[in-house]
């Protein structure tokens, strides 16, 4: 701008021009010049609009460019261990599953008041809610869980799920099934401390038709009996439900409890944020391959009730209680689940109350059957490489996986402003340095040695000393004047300020000498 005014001031200009040119340093100047001379021009409009592309290619510039969140979903393949697998428990040829079996099994119960209303185990696998059904009231609803810390589950561990994405947002449809209690008998026996021998000729029948025997076993201060099969080929069908009884001491007496044992099938909406997951919903299953839930773990090829099996691990999961005088954590359980493992206080089954009951027997049924499965797998070594054999059924599922992308965005409107902008002040820069290099006179516009040039302009001044500079230049702002040669005829030229119509001013040239 300054080297433009300047050519244009060599070739003759007005006063008022100048002073635009002078006041218009800065873009509030630009502004106020305008309003102080009272000159509305199109140089004026011109200088606002060149300043005011400054400012707004900088914001284009901030603007041009936005890094955005962008969320990509993919579908993934999941495992996970499928608990409906024949029980072997601690049966001859995995006896070596019963000592870490009951490692896990005492970390799942000492961890049992913190991780009581989580949906992961202290492993990570994930647990299965308890849902309260029965044959008749079966229902495709999904009973959706708003509150996490008002959840109920069927055991102490869960189910482990293999390849869950470590990043992202994972949600999965999963079907399994947990085993579960329904106990109609339900009292307390007053009679001498023993209990029920159901290994004798004439111990009570089972109920039903497909049930004629017992596996029993007990140990400290407990006493379980699982009913067995008559050695009829059964199937789903066709099974009554099986027995199994309960009995230990507590202050009012014997304990005694005959339940119903049955699995339930489930469906579970899971939802995980890398690996932490939490089931959101869940509704009885759908599946059609779903069998009677008379049918158990129990009824499968090679299931193990009896001796090395179901009833002997869990009588004997705390072994050496009877010689250090604790009480047995597993009775302990079902009064005070929180610190079943170090509570000393005798219990009263009964008063617990029958559904409180069938829930915690439920829990600890479920924990055995988990930790016995594959003791290692459950302790977070769950894996399905080819290398490794793994004896019991598994179930695959689809996922959905999202993750989370920065995105860099161009925005094609700030684009186009910053390319406009930065073209015409580039532009504008061009030529300014055209003119100034085409300039002879100084460069003394928007400098205070301008009031000191020489000049020939005393016979325009007008209004006298009092004018301020916007006055007398409002005054003056038609006088034409030209910054030029005002002594062509010596030999050393002098430049200075004169007006247009002084005809002794000259151009100034390369070849002369100024002083």
């Amino acid at each position: 701008m300054r080297s433009l005014a300047t050519w244009k001031l060599q070739k003759g200009t007005t006063i008022g021009l100048v002073e635009q040119l002078i006041g218009s340093n800065t873009i509030s100047g630009a502004f106020c010049t305008q309003i102080s001379l009272n000159s509305f021009n199109l140089l004026g409009l011109a200088i606002i609009l060149i300043w005011s592309l400054s400012p707004l290619g900088s914001q284009a510039s901030l603007r041009v460019i936005s890094v955005e969140s962008e969320h990509l979903s993919k579908t993934i393949n999941l495992t996970a261990m499928d608990p409906f697998t024949e029980y072997y428990g601690s049966a001859a040829g995995l006896s070596a599953y019963y000592t870490p079996s009951r490692a896990l099994f005492s970390t799942a119960m000492m961890s049992a008041g913190q991780l009581k209303r989580r949906s992961q185990d202290i492993w990570g696998n994930v647990k299965i809610p308890f849902i309260n059904q029965t044959d008749s009231n079966e229902t495709d609803a999904w009973i959706v869980f708003s509150d996490p810390n008002n959840i109920t589950y069927s055991s102490l561990v869960g189910i482990p799920v293999s390849s869950i994405p470590k990043y992202g947002h994972t949600t999965f449809t999963m079907s399994t099934s947990y085993l579960s209690v329904d106990c109609p008998v339900f009292e307390v026996l007053h009679q001498p401390p023993r209990f029920t021998n159901y290994t004798v000729t004439d111990a009570p029948r089972p109920n039903g038709t497909t049930d004629c025997s017992w596996a029993a076993d007990s140990s400290y201060m407990l006493s379980i009996a699982v009913s067995q099969p008559c050695g009829l080929a059964l199937n789903s069908s066709t099974r009554d439900a099986r027995m199994l009884v309960f009995e230990t001491f507590d202050t009012n007496g014997l304990a005694h409890v005959e339940c119903q044992l049955q699995t339930t099938y489930v469906d579970l909406n899971v939802s995980c944020s890398g690996a932490s997951c939490t089931t959101t919903s869940a509704r009885p299953s759908q599946d059609p391959l779903a069998k009677s839930r008379n049918w158990t773990v129990f009824d499968l090829d090679g299931g193990w009730v009896d001796t090395g099996g179901f009833v002997k691990t869990f009588t004997h999961m705390f072994p050496t209680l009877g010689m250090s005088g604790q009480m047995n954590p597993m009775v302990q359980y079902l009064g005070n689940p929180d610190n079943a493992i170090t509570d000393d206080n005798v219990h009263s089954i009964y008063d617990i109350g029958r559904a409180t009951f069938e829930t915690r027997l439920t829990q600890l049924i479920n924990t055995q059957l988990l930790v016995t499965i594959s003791p290692s797998d459950v302790a977070g070594n769950f894996t399905l490489s080819e290398e490794k054999y793994i004896g019991y059924n598994t179930t695959s599922f689809i996922a959905t996986n999202t993750t989370a992308h920065d995105v860099i965005r161009c925005n094609y409107a700030w684009l186009a402003v910053l390319v406009i902008t930065s073209f015409a002040c580039s532009s504008v820069a061009v030529a300014g340095s055209i003119f100034r290099l085409s300039t002879l006179v100084p460069d003394v516009l928007g400098t205070l040695s301008l009031a000191f040039l020489s000049n020939k302009c005393q016979d325009v001044a007008a209004g006298g000393s009092t004018l301020d500079g916007c006055t007398r230049a409002t005054t003056l702002r038609d006088i034409r004047i030209r910054l030029g040669d005002i002594d062509p005829h010596a030999d050393v030229g002098l430049i200075a300020l004169a007006p247009l119509e002084d005809t002794v001013v000259a151009p100034v040239r390369r070849d002369r000498l100024y002083r």
